[in-house]
């Protein structure tokens, strides 16, 4: 892309120079005028399609990035959900077993016991 623009750029100049050294009112100054329009709008035809190459890169950079973004977030949520899910549960666990120890020996009893008992039961009646 760079070596057509510095093409067009070199003819531009040349037309431009031959444009100065013509005659006016000359068919060589008209012809020289019609190619340096001609080489005037491709210049910025090559302008227009550079710019929207750059804003194409520029959009799909932007995308890349939000999905690296929209990853890195649902990992993080994944994570916390299930922090929020087993940290109840181990310490939950641990207050259970400290409590169903204390029940051990039998001489005392604990609300630990009767949750259980009443919680727990695989076929309620």
């Amino acid at each position: 892309m760079d070596e057509v623009k510095n093409l067009l750029d070199e003819e531009y100049k040349k037309t431009l120079q031959d444009v100065s050294e013509t005659m006016t009112d000359s068919e060589e100054s008209r012809w020289a005028l019609t190619k340096l329009n001609e080489l005037h709008e491709q210049r910025v035809k090559e302008m227009q399609i550079q710019s929207d190459l750059k804003v194409k890169e520029k959009e799909l950079r932007i995308k890349e990035e939000q999905l690296k973004e929209s990853k890195k977030d649902r990992l993080t949520r994944g994570i916390y959900d299930v922090a929020a899910l087993l940290v109840p549960i181990g310490f939950s666990s641990y207050w259970m077993a400290k409590g169903l120890k204390f029940e051990e020996s039998g001489s005392f009893t604990s609300r630990t016991g009767q949750w259980i008992s009443n919680n727990l039961r695989l076929f309620k009646k």
